[in-house]
């Protein structure tokens, strides 16, 4: 049954066809990613040759704004949330905004190994991946998206130096230890209740794996982010802050420059079973988040 669903999904793309200004051919072949409704990318490898970094390009038929830096989530939450951050992505190129995705060394499809990921080697990503989208989108404006946990490195990086056109966080995670801890007890409950599983809690003893909620988490890693945290009034970079927070974070908004509020029953990164997806309420708020960025950056 699936590869007869497989071979019928690719008859579908085949045959699709949509308008082309091509004079003597008025119609063209739609791309995979068109028919999937994600928009489509261009697949990169940036940094050192032997540290390849992958990424991808969305670039818009025509740019209007500033160019997005999508620094991804950490752990489980990456590959959780792959298909919905492409989602975002493809939206605000439509708009005109170009956007580039990559994965960190050691994660994704990047290379190296999940033992060297540190919040210092994610800074070092990051550098590289601006670097990367100032060079493809030939844009001298350059705005950083940090999704969940990615805000404590993103907030080293500013530390460091940096200086994007302004930055934006998606739902962030401001204390690294409470963020470990409750990915910890969550974990434990998985172990508990999921079987057969080789790694499984055998009267309260956890034999390690190396691994959090599934995904590998070195132990460098580990005691970065046990020692980070972002705090805007202990510590405020001299460039716009923005956020896009949940209607329960609403206390900390005045945090931020400016907050865009997500709608009740907008996916969770932090879930196991449920799907993401960039659903029409979502949507609306990319939409209204990519406005402001054309009209204020």
């Amino acid at each position: 049954m699936a590869v007869r669903l497989s071979a019928a999904r690719f008859r579908v793309w085949k045959m699709q066809w949509s308008r082309s200004t091509h004079p003597l051919r008025g119609w063209r072949r739609a791309s995979m990613a068109d028919v999937m409704g994600i928009g489509s990318w261009e697949p990169h490898w940036i940094g050192i040759s032997t540290h390849g970094r992958y990424a991808a390009f969305h670039r818009p038929e025509v740019s209007r704004g500033p160019a997005i830096v999508f620094v991804p989530p950490l752990l489980h939450e990456i590959e959780r949330s792959r298909r919905f951050v492409t989602e975002v992505a493809g939206c605000l190129a439509e708009m005109g905004l170009p956007c580039l995705r990559f994965d960190y060394i050691g994660t994704g499809d990047s290379s190296g190994h999940a033992d060297a990921v540190s919040l210092d080697s994610l800074q070092v990503d990051i550098w590289h991946a601006e670097a990367a989208l100032r060079s493809l989108a030939g844009a001298g404006n350059v705005v950083v998206l940090a999704w969940r946990a990615a805000s404590l490195p993103v907030f080293r990086w500013l530390k460091a130096g940096a200086m994007p056109r302004a930055v934006l966080m998606w739902e962030p995670v401001v204390d690294g230890a409470a963020w470990l801890e409750h990915l910890r007890r969550q974990d434990h409950s998985e172990r508990l209740a999921r079987r057969p599983y080789k790694y499984r809690l055998t009267n309260g003893a956890f034999q390690g794996d190396g691994h959090l909620l599934g995904f590998a988490l070195s132990d460098r890693l580990r005691l970065d982010l046990a020692d980070a945290t972002l705090s805007l009034s202990e510590w405020r970079p001299s460039l716009p802050m923005w956020a896009i927070l949940r209607s329960s974070e609403q206390h900390v908004s005045d945090e931020w420059d400016r907050h865009f509020t997500l709608p009740d029953g907008a996916p969770e990164f932090g879930g196991i079973d449920s799907t993401m997806f960039l659903s029409p309420p979502v949507e609306r708020v990319v939409k209204c988040l990519g406005r402001a960025l054309l009209e204020e950056l």
